[in-house]
């Protein structure tokens, strides 16, 4: 429906199950009563059920799920809400850091970078101090929308943590991700003018499906960065300070 393949969820359904999608995933709209309806009234074999149904059976059986005492956790019961999972354990921090440093591309460097201390900094952007921006569309926090309390990691904006190493660093936020507001602009070019250093934090906004401008269902036509951004680096740029983006 949303390609504007099919005239009706009855007619998707059909279409989907004839090419060989077995699940409807995560929600059920089409292979549901609209799918019972395209059966009934001869839009789709029965043959094309049983094979869904046989192959879904089947990878079930090949995992054991149909094991007499299976659960979802091997060997264990199914954790009730009260079980507290450590969701953030030292050594997957470790390793995320890790893979984090090693996956770095230092895409050109005029010798201001690495940042001499005691350097005064400007950091600008959106995404400077946003928690969020360190979480993927398919994270727990993103589906939150707003809050990263509740996924069990404990997150440290870029703004936090430069201010650990560099105490006077100064911020402005100068645009959004997205949106045509340039009313921020002037605060964030007087903010840079009183630094030796700009540190821009620009980018993405991840998100499902139109709620972000990177992830599932979040096509873009170009690789420009979204919203009045690119403006904004320019702005910062045309200060005259270095700029690290």
């Amino acid at each position: 429906l949303q390609h504007a393949i099919a005239a009706s969820p009855a007619g998707a359904a059909v279409l989907a199950l004839t090419a060989g999608v077995d699940v409807e995933l995560p929600s059920v709209r089409c292979y549901g009563e609209p799918l019972r309806t395209a059966i009934i009234a001869g839009d789709v074999t029965a043959e094309a059920v049983d094979r869904a149904a046989a192959r879904v059976l089947r990878q079930k059986f090949d995992l054991g799920m149909l094991d007499p005492g299976w659960s979802v956790i091997p060997g264990d019961v199914i954790p009730d809400e009260q079980d507290e999972t450590d969701m953030d354990p030292p050594a997957q921090r470790a390793l995320a850091r890790r893979l984090a440093e090693e996956s770095i591309v230092l895409l050109a460097n005029d010798g201001t970078l690495p940042i001499a201390k005691p350097a005064k900094v400007a950091v600008v952007g959106a995404l400077a101090d946003d928690q969020l921006a360190f979480f993927g569309c398919y994270t727990m926090p993103r589906h939150l929308a707003t809050r990263t309390d509740g996924a069990g990691v404990e997150v440290t904006t870029l703004l936090a943590a430069l201010r650990e190493e560099l105490p006077d660093a100064v911020y402005a936020r100068g645009c959004d991700v997205r949106g045509a507001d340039q009313s921020g602009f002037a605060e964030a070019v007087a903010t840079a003018r009183s630094a030796e250093l700009i540190v821009a934090v620009v980018g993405d906004e991840a998100g499902l499906f139109g709620r972000g401008t990177s992830g599932e269902g979040c096509d873009a036509t170009d690789l420009k960065l979204p919203g009045v951004q690119e403006e904004l680096l320019q702005a910062l740029a045309d200060t005259g300070k270095p700029v690290v983006a």
